[in-house]
């Protein structure tokens, strides 16, 4: 299987066995996949689907804000990095259970992998990697945020809703 991030790390684009930099000590998989992540997608990780691997991504079916959504998705086809802002609370990648935590339609009852529930290691684009509580269909937080445009993330704050 092909790993979009192999060739940063000087590994071959196909890697037959397991490359130990994709793996979670913690990855114990989900209701879904099993028997861990690494084992099923070949890594731990996810990416924040808005900025990474998708030219259109999903909405969500219940989201507020649809006129905001749909803006970002016109602006995702021609994002350039010096229009992406705030890369100290943009999300690039985090555990694998990291996006099942923010996405409103995954029920709450999915396994978590560390000692607190909705905390997952995510790494920044500015780099850096911090132990972030992802609240449940909050897109923008004081403390990481998925949407790349600094003007959308002012719209999106009122309009987002927590799901408990």
């Amino acid at each position: 299987m092909p790993k979009c991030l192999n060739r940063y790390l000087g590994l071959p684009l196909v890697q037959r066995d397991r490359a130990d930099v994709f793996a979670c000590p913690s990855d114990k998989g989900t209701r879904f996949v099993r028997p861990s992540a690494i084992r099923y997608y070949g890594t731990s990780y996810y990416p924040n689907h808005i900025l990474i691997g998708q030219n259109d991504f999903q909405i969500p079916a219940s989201a507020r804000g649809r006129d905001i959504w749909n803006e970002l998705k016109v602006r995702m086809k021609e994002l350039t990095q010096s229009s992406v802002s705030g890369d100290s609370l943009l999300i690039l990648i985090g555990d694998c259970t990291w996006l099942d935590n923010w996405d409103e339609s995954v029920p709450k009852e999915f396994p978590y992998w560390h000692a607190r529930r909705s905390m997952h290691n995510v790494a920044f684009l500015d780099g850096h990697v911090a132990f972030t509580k992802i609240r449940k269909a909050i897109h923008v937080d004081p403390n990481y945020t998925l949407i790349p445009c600094q003007d959308l993330r002012s719209r999106f704050a009122p309009v987002q809703q927590e799901i408990p």
